[in-house]
């Protein structure tokens, strides 16, 4: 029946397919490609030919057809290109539901712009990026590029199905090389739909029909799961410089010859880094002194130039100028160190909150970020040289608990940063509340947070007074409540601690009915959040970071009122974490304690409809409501 229909529209624009020619109609789209997407991958085409070490040409064609709004962002696309790395030719066309060409870009049409990711001061990389107005839905765009490098450091591998609701049609990946180029590969979870085919000095990979798949809450990073596939080279160039990946030492040593004579201080920085070195008892207390002299006189700013933005600026350069990126401030930091006496490493890591993954068994440039490693006879120092807020010693989400390169001066060295558990996760709350017979209260509430729980809010003390009573108020879950004095201190050890203080006045806070007081027990954050059901869930459940919340609210309730009701404790232990509650009565308080535990792990699928009734419990649990009465004399 499908082909029947597409044979009528075919006749009934004879005329037009005459003058231009028909492509993607989305007629042709087979409907198990429409389950679950937003847009079809309806050809993608990468081309990687690796001419020599030091030159590389890619040709790329992809186009996806839109379905619906929500998919327009997926056909979006943005090309970054510097003087290694050309783009030759770009074009862009859009096709109607009929394959009637409707809109097309040449190179003229994108907007080039400054490729600034990180506030990138001085770049000479730049991006083109197109992002078409919309047709009727739905369309296709397909692009046409052609790039050529100057290296090859890093060779593009291919991951077909990597965006949720899109599915791909067709996908292939072809790699040639001459012949005496030695590459290396790993296929990653590959299955049925993926065919390869391998002939002399090239080899193709091809994906078919791969349907959509939904996003689903709490999931592994998507390496885990979903079918790609890594190149390299044995043998790379970048520039004048050539490194070997046979082995992480190997693949270190391009990385000890790239930041090679790169740690030299001018005479009169030595001379203030001298002073202040003299003043320490330890190399413990060198470290920290001298990191927050770091951090005091330099900024982090993005800066791409030189060798592809793997390089590190010279010591000397960030010394004159207070600013860096990641690379240039942790070599700027080596330096410091090395000129008191101290050994530290330059550490390459694939940095990010939520998408971090690290395969040791393929030796490849597989990071995005550098800190700085410094071995103590007792402990291991890691440095963030990028932030003028971080304790020294600390590193937080966006580093912790991953493998690192450390590149030490006999090569590259494997090592693991450190991870924060439950012992380091927390926030506790204690607060006194007084209620009036009006049901208005009064509260003084003491909040300290540690670990991650540190790191998401420690850049907070640095905000003004205004910004913070901003933040406060937006934070605080509490109806018509008016914070009338603040406090903030930043403790800032290897262990950090941020400790809030707050007083405020609660208008209404406990509601009157007749001789009755209404009271909410739980004052700040009530739980709300619950992961969606789903049907079918496809993949494990992942919890990466693990904590502990502590509350202990105590109330004093008004003159001539009695508690009549309290609620009753509530004990829930998971494999999942664990969640407490009780409230106990002292004298004329009601002192309402809470604790909740998240365990970090990997579990079934199966067990998600528990994971969500461990949420629900907790949600349902953590409105208490105490009611007191009236008494008459």
């Amino acid at each position: 029946m499908r082909q029947l229909i597409f044979l009528l529209f075919m006749c009934s624009f004879t005329y037009t397919a005459l003058a231009k020619e028909l492509k993607y109609p989305t007629a042709l789209i087979p409907d198990s490609l429409k389950k679950n997407a937003y847009a079809v991958v309806r050809n993608e085409k990468w081309e990687v030919n690796v001419i020599s070490l030091s030159k590389v040409k890619i040709q790329i064609t992809k186009a996806i057809t839109v379905l619906n709004s929500k998919g327009k962002k997926k056909a979006w696309e943005r090309f970054s290109y510097d003087k290694n790395n050309k783009i030759v030719a770009v074009s862009a066309r859009m096709y109607n539901s009929l394959g009637q060409e409707v809109e097309k870009w040449n190179r003229k049409d994108w907007e080039d712009i400054s490729y600034d990711p990180y506030g990138t001061i001085y770049s000479e990389s730049r991006s083109i990026l197109c992002l078409p107005i919309e047709n009727e839905y739905p369309y296709t765009i397909e692009y046409n590029l052609t790039i050529e490098r100057d290296y090859t450091y890093g060779i593009n591998g291919w991951y077909p199905s990597w965006e949720d609701n899109m599915s791909v049609e067709r996908s292939s990946y072809i790699l040639s090389y001459s012949p005496e180029i030695k590459i290396k590969y790993k296929e990653y979870h590959f299955n049925n739909q993926i065919t390869k085919k391998e002939q002399e000095n090239t080899i193709t990979w091809t994906m078919r029909h791969s349907t959509a798949h939904k996003s689903e809450p709490y999931s592994p990073v998507k390496n885990e799961y979903l079918p790609h596939l890594k190149v390299g080279l044995k043998e790379f160039k970048y520039d004048h410089y050539l490194g070997h990946s046979e082995t992480w030492e190997d693949f270190g040593k391009f990385r000890v010859e790239l930041n090679s004579h790169r740690d030299i201080l001018p005479k009169e920085r030595q001379t203030e880094i001298d002073k202040i070195a003299a003043t320490c008892h330890n190399d413990l207390e060198k470290v920290q002194k001298l990191y927050t002299y770091m951090q005091a006189h330099t900024r982090y700013i993005n800066i791409i130039e030189g060798i592809g933005g793997i390089q590190p600026f010279p010591a000397e350069t960030v010394s004159k100028n207070g600013y860096g990126d990641c690379k240039a401030l942790s070599n700027y930091m080596k330096a410091i160190l090395k000129s008191v006496g101290i050994k530290s490493y330059y550490t390459v890591v694939k940095a990010g909150k939520q998408d971090y993954y690290f395969d040791p068994e393929f030796i490849s440039h597989q990071s995005n970020h550098v800190i700085l490693c410094v071995p103590m006879p007792t402990d291991t120092i890691w440095l963030e040289c990028t932030s003028q807020t971080m304790p020294c010693g600390f590193l937080g989400s966006f580093t912790d608990n991953r493998t690192v390169l450390l590149i030490t001066e006999h090569g590259g060295v494997l090592a693991q940063t450190p991870k924060y558990g439950k012992e380091e996760n927390k926030i506790i709350r204690t607060a006194n509340v007084k209620i009036a017979p009006s049901g208005d209260g009064t509260a003084s509430v003491t909040t300290i947070y540690k670990g991650l729980e540190y790191d998401n809010k420690h850049w907070f003390a640095e905000e003004d007074k205004e910004d913070q009573l901003k933040l406060l108020h937006d934070e605080c879950n509490i109806p018509n409540f008016k914070i009338t004095h603040f406090k903030i201190d930043n403790v800032k050890t290897r262990k950090p601690s941020l400790y809030e203080e707050l007083n405020l006045t609660l208008p209404s806070y406990a509601s009157k009915s007749g001789s009755r007081l209404f009271l909410p027990l739980k004052l700040i954050k009530k739980r709300n959040y619950v992961p969606p059901k789903l049907q079918n869930r496809a993949l494990d459940i992942v919890v990466k970071k693990e904590y502990c919340n502590l509350d202990t609210i105590s109330y004093s309730i008004p003159e001539n009122y009695a508690i009549e009701i309290i609620p009753e404790a509530y004990t829930i232990n998971s494999k999942f974490g664990q969640y407490k509650c009780a409230t106990k009565i002292k004298g004329n308080k009601i002192i309402y304690s809470r604790y909740m535990e998240m365990n970090s792990g990997k579990y079934p699928a199966e067990e998600y409809d528990s994971f969500i009734d461990f949420f629900e419990q907790i949600k349902k649990n953590d409105q208490p409501i105490a009611i007191l009465k009236q008494v008459v004399q």
